[in-house]
């Protein structure tokens, strides 16, 4: 994954601020979803099946929203302050829910958290 997605590290006195983009984020929480869709329809239609002739068909899966997730937590680690900017993308329940546990935990570990708004 790469962090650059949805991450802007920087430093500001001396104090490591992430800046973590929500429509980034769940854009690649709904590629997760539609990848994990995709790879259930090809097993079901019998795409992986062997190939006799010609190339394969390409599978460029996503990773899934538990590596995204894990990887998240592992960069959000250092941090001491996160400033969650365009949180109105927090629409999506499921999504809430995973991203309010991630910003729980941080709390939870004495971690700034701040909602930026939108200018």
């Amino acid at each position: 994954m790469n962090r650059r997605d949805f991450l802007l590290l920087r430093r500001i006195d001396q104090k490591r601020v992430v800046e973590l983009s929500c429509q980034r984020l769940y854009m690649r929480y709904v590629e997760a979803a539609g990848g994990a869709a995709l790879a259930r329809r090809r097993q079901t239609a019998g795409e992986d099946a062997p190939w006799f002739s010609g190339e394969p068909p390409a599978h460029l899966d996503p990773p899934s929203w538990d590596v995204l997730l894990r990887d998240l937590r592992r960069e959000l680690a250092g941090a001491d302050v996160v400033r969650v900017a365009e949180h109105e993308w927090i629409a999506d329940e499921a999504f809430r829910q995973e991203l309010e546990g991630v910003l729980g935990e941080l709390r939870g570990r004495n971690v700034e958290v701040e909602l930026v708004t939108s200018p």
